[in-house]
């Protein structure tokens, strides 16, 4: 429960894995396309189709049904510490000042909103690991929303389901690929979408007689604008093409981890507060994220 902080790599461990995912679906559908038909028995065409449904236009606009801004970070920081030193205006956007962030002390039982909790994990990334070579994956990936709904107490449990959208950008592998000048490796690149979005959807649940801990339920990931079946039956594939678990259970359940750590890993809200034990309250119209301390 200590509240102190370390800004560089402490969710390194974790957040590799959407690098992994990365290089997982590109490994796959060249892999696949191209040479496991007869090793694995796929069919090359329902390949062929998964990427056509994937490289359909998505309009982001149904995709992100809250947006957050900067704005947000920046009441959700002065929330947690009382003062506006965590971001510092240079004229055209915030900077993320490390020092003040490592140094600085939080209140117990402070409340966020999904956006001010979306924007100040953004916004960490953005400083933290833009241009840092050692984690290069952090700048094909996008956090796009976090958003809580459907806020229910049943006893002593509280439920709350949290959609969390990612949007990884293919376009800089892509124009890699295009770069080697090999006509096989062309006509595979241009079938790789340049953007994919992943909405995960699950329910954290958390008991108060035992706070220190929290359930997550699956509810679906979807892939773009794909229908929850065609998202599933797109990750089946690649998972056998892969021969690893990327089913919707194991990316709920990861990006559950990403965001409130577990009793292995620490989480976004372990880093951004110094604090692992919360739970989810509402006042009837909004629902906050409560951080408790000791």
């Amino acid at each position: 429960m200590s509240s102190s902080r370390k800004s560089g790599g402490i969710i390194s461990g974790i957040f590799k894995f959407l690098g992994v995912f990365l290089a997982v679906i590109i490994t796959a559908l060249i892999g696949g396309y191209c040479f496991l038909r007869f090793s694995l028995g796929i069919d090359i065409f329902d390949i062929k189709n998964k990427l056509d449904l994937l490289n359909q236009s998505v309009d982001e606009s149904k995709v992100i049904t809250e947006v957050y801004s900067n704005e947000d970070a920046e009441q959700g920081f002065n929330i947690l510490f009382g003062t506006d030193a965590v971001y510092k205006d240079n004229g055209t956007g915030y900077v993320f000042n490390k020092e003040e962030f490592i140094s600085g002390q939080i209140g117990l039982n402070v409340q966020l909103t999904d956006k001010q909790f979306a924007s100040m994990v953004n916004l960490f990334l953005n400083n933290i690991y833009a241009g840092n070579d050692s984690e290069d994956y952090a700048n094909y990936i996008a956090l796009k929303q976090i958003q809580f709904s459907n806020f229910n107490v049943e006893g002593t449990k509280t439920n709350v389901d949290v959609r969390f959208v990612a949007k990884i950008d293919f376009e800089k592998v892509k124009n890699n690929m295009l770069a080697n000048e090999s006509g096989i490796v062309d006509f595979i690149a241009n079938l790789i979408p340049n953007n994919i979005y992943i909405t995960s959807n699950f329910t954290i649940g958390i008991d108060s007689t035992n706070p220190t801990e929290y359930t997550v339920q699956s509810n679906y990931v979807i892939l773009n604008q794909l229908t929850q079946q065609q998202s599933k039956e797109t990750l089946d594939l690649l998972s056998k093409i892969a021969g690893s678990g990327i089913l919707p259970e194991s990316l709920n359940n990861t990006f559950a981890t990403v965001l409130f750590g577990n009793e292995e890993n620490k989480g976004f809200l372990d880093v951004l507060t110094g604090f692992s034990t919360f739970t989810f309250e509402s006042d009837g119209t909004d629902i906050y994220l409560t951080i408790k301390g000791e």
